[in-house]
């Protein structure tokens, strides 16, 4: 029951995203649910942290490449953008760490892995 609420809510945010637009008129930007649609990630039994640290990696790719860097060195990972780290922040405090991180390490992305460390205090 709970995976089914999450997916739909999950699915009416992204599609929100996508199109610019809630379902009330409210003009949104790119990003705007990423914190909503982690937890949804992150609630379902079993989590899905692999689509979540995923959502999150391309969320800072997409903010690196926007140009959206405020201030950071061009030659570091897009995952050192404060937006990814808050992100990775979060997602740490709704999961277990451990299962986090060995996920991260799972995908064989080791910068992901590298920044979910980063964030392990």
């Amino acid at each position: 029951k709970v995976n089914r609420v999450c997916a739909k809510v999950r699915e009416v945010m992204t599609q929100a995203e996508l199109e610019g637009v809630t379902t009330t008129g409210q003009i949104i930007s790119s990003g705007h649910f990423l914190f909503p649609i982690l937890s949804t990630f992150a609630k379902e039994s079993p989590p899905k942290l692999e689509e979540a640290l995923t959502m999150i990696k391309n969320s800072a790719f997409d903010q690196f490449a926007s140009g959206d860097t405020a201030g950071m060195n061009t030659k570091r990972s897009p995952l050192l953008l404060e937006k990814a780290q808050n992100s990775i922040q979060y997602l740490a405090f709704l999961a277990n760490y451990e299962l986090l991180f060995d996920t991260a390490l799972g995908m064989y992305d080791f910068d992901l892995a590298k920044a979910v460390a980063r964030n392990s205090q």
